[in-house]
């Protein structure tokens, strides 16, 4: 360590600082930390009084501009709003369910033959035997799209369904896999369309913002950085061997004269 100067030390600043850099963008994605670092480590090249940097520092410019050619991914923005997606299902209610809306549901507590019998015990009887008939046979429109009627015990299950379907769509956001962040998303999408109310003001604006999700992209397709380290290491070798050669040439010298 005696024997460095402060290039040498400089030289590896900038390579430590490289390899944070391409750490940063393999493993965890994070374009925004490797370009720091790439930036970094050239300021620190710039420093240096050795000229046997320039290629390094000509292919750390091409980085970097490749770098902030990329769209970044707001992975913390696109969590926070997976999570207030999340937080909208819970206070889903059974209203927002499509059996509430069904043709020819009667609920217990409607009476829609009352102003017209009024009166008599034929009337009443009459009455009392299609209010439990309703309660029943759901009567549906054959022209009308097909959707499963969900009972209230079974909204709970909804609710936990897509919660976990959105936990997923979280977890590819954190990953940067694309794939699984899409399918997740529909399978969201389609769960609601299939079990909710589209006239619900609540699915109405949750199913907006699973939509505008839906188009982000978690995974953009990242440049190759490793070149610039490469060129570095090349570089320090060089400078180690030539060091270690005027080492030995001096200690062969002394060796000579005595």
């Amino acid at each position: 360590a005696g024997n460095r100067t402060r290039t040498d030390w400089l030289l590896a600043e900038a390579e430590y600082l490289l390899r944070v850099a391409n750490q940063r963008l393999m493993i965890e994605k994070d374009i925004r930390g490797a370009l720091a670092a790439l930036e970094s480590g050239d300021e620190v090249l710039a420093e240096s009084d050795d000229i046997g940097v320039y290629p390094v520092r000509q292919q750390l410019a091409k980085e970097i501009l490749a770098l902030k050619g990329i769209v970044d991914v707001d992975r913390t923005g696109l969590y926070l709003k997976l999570e207030a997606a999340i937080d909208s299902i819970h206070q889903l209610t059974d209203s927002a369910l499509i059996h509430d809306r069904a043709p020819g549901f009667v609920s217990s507590g409607e009476n829609p033959e009352a102003d017209a019998s009024g009166q008599g015990l034929v009337a009443e009887g009459w009455h009392k035997v299609k209010q439990t008939l309703s309660q029943v046979v759901v009567v549906r429109r054959l022209d009308e799209p097909v959707k499963p009627l969900l009972s209230p015990e079974q909204s709970a299950y909804a609710r936990l369904n897509l919660q976990l379907m959105l936990e997923e769509a979280e977890l590819a956001v954190l990953r940067g896999h694309q794939q699984l962040y899409s399918r997740s998303l529909t399978k969201a999408s389609n769960a609601i369309n299939d079990w909710y109310d589209s006239s619900n003001t609540r699915i109405i604006a949750l199913s907006q913002t699973l939509e505008e999700l839906s188009q982000k992209n978690v995974d953009p397709e990242l440049p190759d950085i490793s070149r610039s380290l490469e060129l570095l290491k090349a570089r320090l070798a060089g400078r180690l061997d030539n060091g270690e050669a005027e080492k030995n040439g001096s200690n062969g010298e002394q060796g000579d004269a005595s």
